[in-house]
């Protein structure tokens, strides 16, 4: 299974493009940005070479914990790259706002489960090139098809994927298929290089000609917007009436596991995101592979993640704490400071990533985290047979126990001002206008 700092690496010579067009001029004066590590007025590759190291190898203090947290993680990666994109939105002036007094949140209606139905559209993309008729999937992982058919395996993604929020949700969250396509062709990289089925071997794992390193550079030459205005994705998904769009892809062919597309700047969702003006609205694109094409959830989850980073920048510290990251911080040693719940990576009772199937007994608070924002205090002592032992079984157990209860509660902002926010986290996590609104709205 891919190693957690595989989400996170860009190849340096693609930073170094990236970073060279996007930061040419130095930031304002007379103020500090909070992604500028080496305080030297920009944004460049030594700040990305520091976090990145510091992923590596975590120090209890750094100035690569851009948020302050005590630990140098995917919530600080995930402010780094949504910096990356808005430089000048995230300057910290020299003197800060002065932030009224903690008060308890006042829940505005009933603490009652959210019998509101969201229902979701799915444009599904099965992006499998072919050569002289023969599928590049097929030839190459129809060993974890268990005897399927390609186009039966993302069907059966789909299902299940559907079949999984239905039951995590209490059958509140349903997503339909609104169109289901396929693509062909072998896409075309930045320097005009494009797999053939013989070329495609060096990036399936077990081939004598495996090579992950020219693999993990080639997926950073994908070019989204040429990719997504070429096939025509975004008016595609909206003849199609679809919220969401799901695709099945090659490993190694496209870069990230969740992308925004919109007719403007959006939102980090654990990757970049793209400006592309045929899109009539901001969507969300989830990318599993075929090697492991029932990773949906997982996906789904690290989209879950960065979307909470975004969605409570603004929040008070304590607030932001008390009921986002309290619940889903990062690891540590069980014993000593466990989590109250845990995140994609880690389940509560382990402080190792992809741990999913440890049977080690570990007292949690999940179940408490549905009666946001007035907490029991109630913990429950499980291990790994809650959820099956299995990643599929640990991503629907931690993302249904988000908060999907009905109403809204006030909130304070960074500011001192108020604003509501939905006791039901899925109204925003699931509509990314709806999200960067909310954002947009907080004083």
């Amino acid at each position: 299974m891919t190693s957690p700092i595989k989400h996170l690496a860009f190849s340096f010579g693609l930073m170094a493009m990236v970073l060279a067009a996007a930061f040419n001029s130095p930031l304002q004066a007379q103020t500090f940005h909070r992604s500028d590590i080496n305080h030297d007025t920009k944004i460049d590759l030594l700040d990305y070479s520091l976090l990145i190291f510091d992923l590596l190898k975590p120090p209890s203090t750094s100035p690569t914990d851009i948020n302050g947290d005590g630990v140098v993680n995917i919530f600080d990666y995930s402010i780094f790259i949504n910096d990356l994109q808005h430089p000048d939105a995230s300057i910290t002036p020299t003197a800060s706002p002065a932030v009224s007094p903690s008060a308890i949140p006042t829940p505005v209606s009933s603490p009652l489960p959210d019998s509101t139905t969201i229902e979701k559209k799915v444009l599904m993309i099965g992006f499998d090139p072919t050569e002289n008729g023969t599928s590049f999937a097929e030839t190459y992982f129809s060993s974890a098809f268990a005897g399927k058919s390609v186009a039966q395996i993302e069907d059966d993604v789909f299902q299940q994927t559907a079949a999984a929020f239905d039951r995590l949700s209490a059958g509140t969250i349903r997503f339909s298929l609104a169109q289901k396509l396929r693509i062909t062709d072998s896409p075309t990289y930045s320097d005009g290089f494009k797999f053939s089925l013989e070329s495609y071997a060096k990036c399936v794992w077990g081939t004598p000609s495996f090579d992950p390193t020219y693999c993990e550079q080639r997926k950073e030459q994908f070019d989204y917007v040429k990719w997504i205005t070429d096939e025509q994705i975004c008016e595609k998904a909206a003849q199609a009436g679809a919220d969401e769009i799901w695709i099945l892809s090659l490993p190694y062919v496209m870069r990230w596991e969740n992308f925004m597309v919109g007719p403007n700047p959006g939102f980090n969702v654990n990757s970049a995101n793209y400006t592309v003006p045929s899109c009539s609205k901001h969507i969300i694109a989830v990318n599993p592979t075929y090697d492991r094409p029932y990773l949906v959830l997982h996906d789904i989850g690290h989209r879950v993640e960065s979307t909470m980073e975004y969605l409570t920048e603004k929040w008070r510290p304590e607030d932001r704490s008390t009921h986002w990251r309290n619940f889903a911080k990062f690891g540590s040693p069980v014993g000593s400071n466990p989590m109250v719940c845990g995140n994609t990576h880690f389940s509560f009772n382990t402080a190792t990533g992809y741990d999913v199937g440890n049977t080690t007994q570990q007292e949690n608070s999940c179940d408490d985290w549905k009666n946001f924002p007035i907490y029991t205090g109630a913990k429950t002592t499980q291990n790994c047979t809650a959820w099956g032992c299995s990643d599929a079984g640990w991503q629907e157990y931690w993302l249904g126990r988000l908060p999907r209860s009905s109403g809204s509660v006030e909130l304070i902002s960074q500011t001192g001002k108020p604003f509501s926010f939905p006791k039901n986290w899925w109204k925003l996590l699931l509509s990314p206008d709806e999200a960067i609104a909310f954002y947009q709205s907080i004083q």
